[in-house]
């Protein structure tokens, strides 16, 4: 059964506050006007560990065609990842999107790059996962031979899904929270023609994107169709 979301709006509260704090301890910009984060149900470990290969696999496959000493095309590519789909049976793991982007043989240099940043969302699903207790304040890229390292040591479904501890809602509805705040001050900064300061706003991003999906903050929404407005 999926997690059930029972905190009051007070807590909702106290959490905005908190995160507000953290911004203002870095002497960054401030939206007091932000909306608290309203979760539904956070998603099930099962879940949690697909979403983590079927990253695992677009950004790997990703990482093979931008390879600048030695690119391989889509074939190749295809054939580089596929004892992963195999090893996991994941060939029914990914989103729409995914899944279209992978079947393409003439995909941009710039679906390849974007896709290619799924590695960060990889990091969130195993900081979800309780595989790494690092989710590091996002002003730089997240390791990535450590984040294939992690699922390398965890090498199909049964014992990925036997290392998982999903963490508590509450942990992952903190973190939802501080990076919607940090990425409407990218947001801003973008606007302004300014970087923003001490923040890598593409890092930011797609840990939104990993982090509202994980809790559950759009609704269950599928993949795909996680809000990133802020």
């Amino acid at each position: 059964p999926q997690p059930v979301w029972n905190e009051t709006p007070a807590e909702l509260l106290l959490r905005k506050k908190r995160s507000m704090e953290i911004l203002r301890a870095r002497q960054l910009p401030v939206n007091e006007e932000l909306p608290v984060i309203w979760p539904g149900s956070a998603r099930t470990v099962e879940a949690v560990c697909r979403r983590a290969v079927a990253l695992l696999v677009v950004a790997l496959y990703s990482e093979c065609r931008l390879d600048e000493e030695d690119p391989l095309d889509h074939e190749q590519a295809r054939a580089y990842v596929q004892p992963i789909l195999e090893t996991y049976q994941a060939e029914d793991f990914f989103s729409p999107k995914e899944w279209a982007y992978l079947e393409n043989p003439a995909s941009s240099r710039m679906e390849q790059i974007q896709f290619a940043w799924q590695y960060e969302n990889v990091w969130v699903m195993e900081w979800a996962l309780g595989l790494t207790d690092e989710l590091p304040w996002p002003d730089r890229i997240c390791d990535v031979p450590r984040a294939a390292g992690i699922m390398r040591e965890h090498y199909g479904m049964e014992q990925l899904m036997q290392a998982a501890r999903l963490r508590p809602q509450s942990e992952l509805l903190d973190a939802a929270d501080l990076i919607d705040r940090l990425h409407w001050y990218c947001n801003q900064a973008r606007l302004q023609g300014t970087a923003p300061q001490s923040l890598d706003a593409g890092v930011v991003m797609e840990r939104h994107r990993g982090l509202f999906w994980v809790a559950g903050c759009d609704g269950a929404v599928e993949w795909d169709d996680v809000n990133l407005s802020t």
